[in-house]
């Protein structure tokens, strides 16, 4: 009688009933009210409050500017991205491997901005913000429903939203793959959830959608079908762990599991997700490799790349404990780390490992978060290594979400028993988010711009020939042209072979006017990097001041053959033929490079002399008034317009 009161007492409650006890750990049984301590308003207000610091710890990127790391190759100097949104653009974003990446909808996003505000940074820094802001809502929303425990489903949120770790995929515009490949993320597993309530063909097909536009804005994604395996095991309780350990320990094999309906239902419905999978990363090799990325695989041994990914996990765990020295570049040592570091690094692995496996079964949620950490990570671990970096903050942004998953359900759990849990609870919550707001502001404010950046990155590591590169220029930007000579010769001591600092050296002696020595270093930087339109354009426009033109129009020729919409390549190559007195071809090329880029003023300036040699006085005027409008201080364009006008009045 007294059982029956029971059951009716929960009916009332609006309980669901629990089809299979095994389902359902221990931990997982909770209060009738527990899945309902939030109400609407509480709801309302847990947006809010990440709203208001997300808005506090990152606005102050709305004033910041272009970096001179990749936001060049993205935005600033990108042909398709700053002219909007085009047809011709939309196609080049779905057929190119610009950056040694594959990512269309990444850059139809960047077109879009350029759309709306053209390169004004402003714009761009928005939009990295909004999506961030989004994403911490998103992540709030997807575990407080589908795991009953909005309190610490708000913790989680929080922490991910401002943490320092998160300041370079938010701050940084070329990252914007980061953000976005996060909120289609986010969305993935939203209707993921969706379908795992109530599957139907429709409700996949919403998961196989975002799942696709989240690998097109970053195929980091690309592990996502085996963190649905974990998402199966907890929150969604899909799959009983109780179940697979005594299937284990019957048989001492985990096959028979796979005899289930149940079982072959979960697995089943990955495979064609994993076909996206598959098609991703054939993609993302072939084009990395066409795009030079992955020359390191050449240069690092496997011995140091497994080292250097072991450490590299241990180390993205204390960056997220203790966010110290955070910066832009972390540069690898090319050589195998020492085996003790090595050895200690995997014991801490291995044994975080055992202790969440065992304790797998009454606190799903360990096991889950440590492998949605180690799992995620896998493609930017540097196994297969991409680039030069030993590991990058940007890569922890959705990986660290497990670990304070972990953290967050662990420290709730621990103090269960405690009396006035929430207050303890929000003493430890409160106080960290103000520490971590104060951190991320400061970080914020190292991306004011390049200089600032690189500067700070100096600081905290140690012979990064890269940020000595930026560096460097960033002062021959300001006109310092002697400090950017030094910080281009000490990344050449740190890497003698870096062709990005050979090509630089090349252009301070150009701008000093030693052309001989222009040449030497353009050529020493196309040694190792033979395919970069930029230095062969730069190596033409030395030989032609040399007086070599025939020389020079041979290099402008090979620059424009692997990059056709470089504006410069034209503009230059036209020069040249001017100066052999071929008028006509010249003409054809600078108009050229202003449908690459209208605002070239060295163009229209360059077409207005053209036209001013022929006595065509009325073109030329125009000409150079474009120049002004464009450049207001453009002295030569000034002189010529003037001279132009009293020419066309005789």
């Amino acid at each position: 009688m007294k059982s029956r009161s029971r059951k009716k007492s929960v009916a009332k409650r609006g309980l669901s009933k629990v089809s299979d006890p095994a389902q359902v750990s221990s931990a997982d049984v909770r209060s009738p009210a527990s899945g309902r301590d939030l109400s609407i308003s509480h709801l309302i207000m847990v947006a809010g409050i990440l709203i208001l610091l997300n808005w506090l710890c990152y606005r102050n990127v709305l004033t910041h500017d272009f970096i001179n790391y990749d936001d060049t190759l993205y935005v600033t100097e990108n042909y398709y991205v700053k002219a909007g949104i085009t047809v011709e653009g939309i196609k080049w974003a779905f057929t190119t491997g610009h950056a040694s990446n594959w990512h269309p909808v990444t850059w139809l996003s960047h077109m879009v901005d350029c759309q709306i505000a053209g390169t004004e940074p402003r714009q761009h820094h928005l939009t990295n913000l909004i999506l961030h802001t989004i994403n911490s809502l998103l992540l709030f929303f997807l575990f407080a429903t589908a795991s009953g425990r909005p309190w610490r489903s708000a913790a989680v949120a929080l922490l991910f939203a401002i943490h320092p770790l998160r300041v370079e995929s938010v701050a940084w515009v070329a990252e914007r793959k980061d953000v976005l490949s996060a909120f289609f993320g986010f969305l993935t597993i939203w209707a993921y959830f969706r379908y795992a309530n109530r599957p139907s063909f429709q409700r996949y097909i919403w998961v196989f959608l975002f799942f696709c536009l989240g690998i097109m804005a970053k195929p980091m994604l690309v592990t996502f079908p085996f963190l649905f395996i974990l998402l199966d095991v907890w929150p969604l309780n899909r799959i009983s762990l109780s179940e697979v350990v005594e299937q284990f320990k019957r048989d001492r094999s985990l096959f028979g599991l796979f005899r289930k309906e149940k079982w072959k239902r979960v697995l089943v419905e990955k495979i064609p997700l994993l076909s996206v999978v598959v098609a991703s990363s054939v993609t993302t090799y072939i084009v990395q490799k066409r795009g030079g990325a992955m020359g390191t695989l050449d240069m690092i041994s496997f011995e140091a790349r497994a080292g250097n990914a072991i450490v590299a996990y241990v180390r993205y765990l204390s960056k997220l404990l203790w966010p110290d020295e955070l910066c832009v570049f972390y540069p690898h040592t090319f050589k195998a780390l020492p085996l003790i570091t090595v050895l200690g690094a995997a014991l801490v692995l291995i044994f975080i490992t055992v202790v969440t496996v065992r304790l797998s079964v009454r606190k799903p949620y360990l096991m889950v978060g440590w492998f949605w950490y180690i799992g995620t990570l896998v493609p930017v671990i540097g196994l297969v290594h991409v680039g030069e970096q030993s590991m990058a903050d940007r890569y922890t942004y959705i990986p660290t979400i497990g670990i304070v998953i972990m953290l967050v359900w662990g420290i709730a759990d621990l103090t269960t028993r405690v009396r006035r849990q929430s207050v303890l609870l929000s003493a430890i919550v409160l106080p960290l988010a103000l520490v971590l707001v104060i951190c991320t502001r400061n970080q914020v404010g190292y991306w004011k711009d390049s200089a600032s950046l690189m500067t700070h990155t100096l600081a905290v590591t140690k012979r990064n020939y890269l940020a000595h590169n930026n560096l460097g220029i960033a002062q021959k930007n300001l006109g310092n042209l002697d400090l950017a000579m030094e910080h281009y010769s000490e990344a050449i001591r740190i890497k003698p072979n870096y062709a990005e600092a050979l090509a630089n050296i090349g252009l301070i002696h150009y701008l000093r006017g030693e052309f001989d020595e222009a040449v030497t270093y353009f050529r020493r930087s196309l040694d190792h990097k033979s395919n970069s339109a930029k230095t062969l354009t730069n190596l033409g426009a030395a030989l032609h001041s040399s007086g070599a033109i025939d020389d020079a129009i041979i290099e402008y020729q090979k620059a424009l053959e692997i990059d056709s919409t470089l504006p410069g390549g034209y503009t230059n190559l036209g020069i040249a033929y001017y100066h052999k007195g071929d008028y006509e071809r010249a003409e054809t090329l600078q108009k050229k490079a202003i449908a690459r880029d209208p605002d070239h003023a060295d163009a229209h300036n360059n077409l207005g002399t053209i036209y001013f040699d022929q006595r065509i006085f009325e073109k030329a005027i125009f000409h150079y008034e474009q120049a002004i409008r464009i450049r207001p201080d453009f002295i030569q364009a000034q002189q010529n317009l003037e001279r132009s006008r009293i020419a066309a009045q005789r």
